[in-house]
């Protein structure tokens, strides 16, 4: 039977793709990297610091492309003028089984920099334990063993971890974040070959996005050029930062956790 531990930690799902997980059959969660972590895993509602159900998470296909994604689906649920846009990124499929709604929402502690994994406190473990013993979850069979991703696994945003790993850098880059939830970006703040940091009247412009970032942070309070929503560019200043992938939060603003199609 389910004990503490059985759900360590909770993946961040945007609505409407978590109602259509818990309660419409939706099986792939759409992401924009691989994920080496199998097992049981909790639910995030987005934004809602409540996690509102478990699934298992039993292996991850992809990538796929336009064609692949037509004849899936009824797995993925995501409209063709969504996947079929230019600047689509989620090309890799979280397979889920076993998923199930929570009878009651269990509350959790966000912890900083965490966007799609959350790693879960002892007693969010024990508030989810407990309503799973009283509903026989998961089903009889189920074969799949908690495994967290080995040291080198290609994941998508690991469990509040800084620094670099695994094969894309961006996606395990700790971004400056500012107030109207835009972050510093390797392509919306780059013009004209270069990125702008620092103090009005006293700023800096480098060439390399590695560079400026040092430099952002190791200032007071990190502030950089970007552009609004109608082109116009300007100063920001960094109110948090948060550990993001990249790929998608450049064409989302963030809120909360996991932005994009799921």
């Amino acid at each position: 039977m389910p004990s503490i531990g059985c759900c360590e930690v909770g993946l961040v799902v945007s609505e409407p793709w978590l109602t259509r997980i818990l309660e419409k059959g939706k099986r792939w969660e759409m992401r924009s990297a691989k994920s080496n972590r199998r097992g049981p895993i909790a639910l995030i509602e987005k934004g809602s610091g409540q996690v509102v159900g478990v699934a298992e998470l039993v292996d991850v296909k992809g990538p796929f492309g336009n064609k692949e994604m037509a004849a899936n689906e009824d797995s993925h649920q995501i409209p063709s003028e969504i996947y079929g846009a230019s600047d689509y990124k989620w090309h890799y499929a979280w397979v889920l089984e076993n998923a199930t709604a929570l009878p009651s929402a269990v509350p959790y502690k966000h912890k900083n920099g965490a966007v799609i994994w959350v790693q879960l406190d002892e007693q969010t473990q024990q508030g989810i334990a407990e309503q799973l013993t009283e509903m026989d979850w998961p089903l009889e069979g189920s074969p799949i063993q908690a495994r967290a991703p080995r040291h080198g696994d290609s994941e998508e945003d690991p469990v509040t971890r800084t620094g670099q790993s695994g094969n894309d850098a961006d996606s395990r880059l700790k971004l400056p974040m500012a107030k109207d939830g835009s972050l510093f970006s390797r392509d919306t703040c780059q013009r004209g070959g270069k990125y702008t940091v620092g103090e009005k009247g006293g700023e800096v412009s480098f060439q390399n996005f590695e560079a400026a970032l040092d430099y952002l942070r190791k200032m007071p309070a990190a502030k950089w050029r970007r552009p609004n929503d109608k082109g116009n560019w300007g100063i920001v200043t960094a109110v948090s930062w948060v550990e993001a992938d990249q790929g998608e939060l450049d064409s989302f603003k963030f809120s909360h956790g996991a932005t994009g199609p799921s």
